[in-house]
């Protein structure tokens, strides 16, 4: 073989592991670019989900408040019928409110949120069904009422707790539909 032939084979085989060589990289570059814009697109769901979640968690929390609070006024307005009668309006909109709040928990928070919203949800509105009774058979019911309205207070500031635990934590965690998270 002569220095011709074997320079002519040499380029060759050189052009054919460059252009491998290249083809190589651009797969590299792909493979990288496409985990780029999966980190990032990751990335940008769980900031969405981590947004719905402090405003539904949020709604639930002022929900939950809102309605203990008016609970609250009616114990005390007790022998006013009219007033009762007044705030019982107002305790219907605001059970509304809070059954439609802990009903967006269940769909977007994991199971431990959604399962004390839906305590919470259910006392309240327990409470508020059985109110007239206790009312007129409790003189009492200021006593009475106080260990219910504290254990109340506690299991919203539970729920509050384990909300901001579950905004700093994973972002992408199970909801409570989700049957493996």
């Amino acid at each position: 073989m002569d220095a011709g032939v074997a320079g002519l084979v040499g380029a060759l085989g050189g052009a054919a592991l460059g252009a491998g060589g290249a083809w190589g990289a651009a797969i590299i570059a792909l493979k990288g670019a496409r985990y780029q814009a999966d980190t990032q697109a990751k990335s940008a769901h769980d900031q969405w989900l981590r947004e719905m979640r402090r405003e539904s968690y949020t709604r639930f929390a002022e929900a939950a408040r809102a309605a203990k609070y008016l609970e609250m006024i009616m114990w005390e307005a007790g022998g006013d019928l009219s007033r009762v009668q007044q705030l019982a309006g107002d305790m219907g909109e605001r059970q509304r409110n809070l059954t439609t709040a802990a009903a967006d928990v269940e769909l977007i928070a994991p199971k431990e949120a959604a399962k004390l919203a839906r305590q919470i949800s259910l006392s309240l509105h327990a409470r508020f069904l059985a109110r007239d009774g206790a009312l007129a058979d409790d003189p009492d019911r200021m006593r009475s009422f106080t260990p219910i309205h504290i254990d109340l207070e506690t299991k919203i500031a539970n729920f509050v707790a384990l909300s901001q635990r579950a905004l700093q934590g994973t972002p992408s965690g199970g909801s409570a539909s989700d049957p493996e998270g």
